[in-house]
């Protein structure tokens, strides 16, 4: 499949339906996967992965191969969709202080070693200014820069909810808690 990337391109240039077709049918749950890390509902994550579809139809004749892969390109378009969906407002507001936890914790390089279907299940639960963050920067490899210009905060915001976050990983991030989201 593959290999036809290059012509289902050009189809979805052409707004062939068969190639947009092929196209949704090849990436649809990638995409759905990476919206879902940012958006805690799964009807919210599947708007978000259907908005990114029609913006990548949208825009498909935009992408340059020279300049990076499409993957690469459609991931940007899934983020910034995902983005859109938790709106600023909610964003800032969600800024929260750390609790006290009372179970015993694992370590963050631990927590790296779980599943990704693991780890998006526990995510949910973090909060949504602090998830963005980390998934920005960690998962999706934004600079701080690049992280306050999408979400309209400085680059030390930025820097300190991702230290918060790693923070709230260590703190929350434990076994039982992993098994118990893991039931939910």
């Amino acid at each position: 499949m593959e290999d036809q990337i290059p012509n289902i391109i050009q189809g979805c240039i052409r707004q062939e339906r068969k190639a947009q077709h092929l196209l949704f049918q090849q990436y649809a749950r990638w995409g759905l996967t990476i919206c879902r890390r940012y958006v805690n509902s799964e009807e919210k994550a599947q708007e978000a992965c259907n908005d990114g579809f029609l913006r990548i139809f949208k825009k498909i004749d935009t992408f340059d191969a020279t300049k990076g892969e499409l993957k690469a390109w459609m991931a940007r378009i899934f983020i910034n969709c995902a983005l859109t969906s938790t709106k600023k407002e909610a964003f800032n507001s969600s800024f929260t202080s750390l609790e006290d936890v009372k179970h015993e914790p694992v370590s963050e390089e631990a927590f790296f070693k779980f599943d990704g279907e693991q780890i998006l299940r526990f995510l949910k639960y973090m909060p949504v200014g602090y998830k963005t963050v980390f998934n920005m920067y960690v998962m999706d490899g934004y600079s701080h820069k690049e992280i306050g210009d999408h979400l309209g905060i400085s680059e030390i915001t930025s820097r300190s909810q991702l230290r918060k976050a790693k923070i709230w990983i260590k703190e929350n991030v434990s076994l039982d808690a992993l098994k118990s989201s893991l039931e939910s």
